[in-house]
């Protein structure tokens, strides 16, 4: 019988990343990573009531956390909140006489918001509690509640919560990024195919036939030969070229009927996938450990099976996983000083070219140019509102102009709504993330 290929597949794709769970932390490390939480929450005046300066204290009789919040209202005057917070570390549901003491310190002080957060959930007599204690007593205070996977959607992103408090695995990676390809990814680029290629026919031949191999073949779409054997690689069936050269003809083939940006960027952000996916360090010995399970596997199968094909299999299998693992350091190694060439050598020109200011300042008066140009000047960059230089709150926009042409630009929130009362016509208006 063949190996059960599907068995492998499951074996290698055991789960990595860690579940979330805060059951490895004790009652005083709870509580001290929802202080953190709250202050990554953009909370203020925070004061947890520690009963002693010692660092595994634990709270002030119950009282665990106060702190205040500024909101925003409709007609954008701002108001304070008190929020009071109560941190329940239980392996299972928190049980009803468990925040009998919150309630009753949310009562005394009265605050805008008691909020209880337990480190696995509520049971259902604690939360029938609640619902009882609100219908009942009609508390001023708003009464919330945040269980484990209220606490994961609100770590999401913080990595450094995440870090501290061995929340996931996985995040290493992000310390081993280029500070380029970050940026590269945090900011909107628009580049033209001729530009593109013209920074990449000036990088050194050897490493950019290396480093667009893979997103050659994604873009092109090699035609391959039916195999004979059953033994020849991949390249000795392609009938297509997956060159640099083909990959630069096919993306020119492709703006026929996409926009440059949109090539650009595929292009690009395949390129940095792949190099960074064969260059990352922190997952090395993730690797190794699978595949060392997998040839334990395929070792332990050894011995109970007594097909001679099974057999050839499983040892040709073993041999070629511990080259893999042997050869692992150098390809690594390889693969990151090309991953940081590319950073280095491509991607600061890419976030050079600003194609959207040089092709919306043609539409533009000439001191609209002068002034907007000296803003850029200032800031060191054209990614802030094109009017006021603001850095916030700002949208991608179209505008039409008295003579029907669309341009372009970026502005924030507050000079769109003063460009709308002065009759400007917005055809489009899109967040950009910053």
């Amino acid at each position: 019988m063949i190996i059960n290929k599907i068995f492998i597949v499951r074996h290698l794709l055991r789960i990595v990343a860690k579940e979330f769970s805060l059951n490895h932390l004790s009652d005083s490390e709870f509580e001290e990573f929802c202080f953190e939480l709250l202050k990554e929450l953009g909370f203020k005046n925070i004061n947890w009531r520690k009963g002693t300066g010692k660092k595994t204290s634990p709270s002030d009789n119950g009282r665990d956390i106060e702190c205040e919040t500024f909101i925003k209202d409709i007609d954008k005057k701002i108001y304070k909140e008190k929020w009071f917070f109560e941190c329940k570390h239980y392996l299972k549901g928190v049980p009803p006489e468990k925040i009998q003491g919150a309630l009753s310190w949310a009562n005394a002080e009265r605050p805008d918001k008691l909020v209880i957060i337990a480190s696995n959930f509520l049971s259902n007599p604690c939360k029938n509690h609640l619902d009882d204690f609100i219908e009942n007593n009609k508390p001023p205070f708003r009464i919330k509640y945040w269980e484990l996977k209220d606490l994961e959607d609100l770590t999401f992103g913080k990595l450094r919560l995440l870090k501290k408090y061995k929340l996931s695995d996985g995040l290493d990676f992000l310390e081993i990024m280029h500070p380029a390809h970050i940026r590269y990814i945090s900011k909107p680029t628009v580049n033209t195919l001729d530009y593109f290629f013209s920074i990449m026919d000036d990088f050194d031949s050897t490493k950019r036939d290396e480093i667009v191999a893979n997103t050659s073949v994604s873009f092109i779409n090699p035609r391959c030969k039916k195999p004979i054997t059953g033994k020849e690689k991949m390249g000795e069936l392609r009938v297509d070229d997956v060159d640099y050269k083909a990959l630069k003809e096919k993306c020119h083939t492709l703006s026929l009927d996409l926009s440059d940006e949109f090539i650009v960027k595929s292009v690009t952000s395949s390129i940095l996938e792949w190099l960074f996916h064969y260059a990352d360090k922190t997952s090395t010995e993730i690797f190794i450990r699978k595949n060392k399970d997998l040839i334990e596997f395929l070792q332990n199968k050894l011995e109970t099976d007594v097909d001679k094909n099974e057999i050839e299999i499983c040892l040709k299998l073993i041999k070629e996983i511990d080259a893999k693992i042997e050869g692992l350091p150098k390809q690594t190694e390889h693969f990151h000083s090309l991953y940081t060439d590319f950073c280095i050598e491509i991607l600061p020109k890419l976030m050079e070219e600003d194609i959207l200011w040089n092709q919306s300042k043609q539409n533009l008066r000439p001191h609209q140019v002068m002034m907007t140009e000296l803003l850029f000047e200032i800031k060191g960059s054209s990614d802030i509102c094109w009017i006021c230089g603001d850095e916030d709150n700002l949208f991608s926009i179209k505008t039409k102009s008295e003579d029907g042409k669309i341009i372009d630009g970026i502005q924030c929130g507050d000079c769109i709504e003063i460009q709308k009362g002065m009759g400007a016509v917005f055809v489009e208006q899109i967040p950009i993330n910053n």
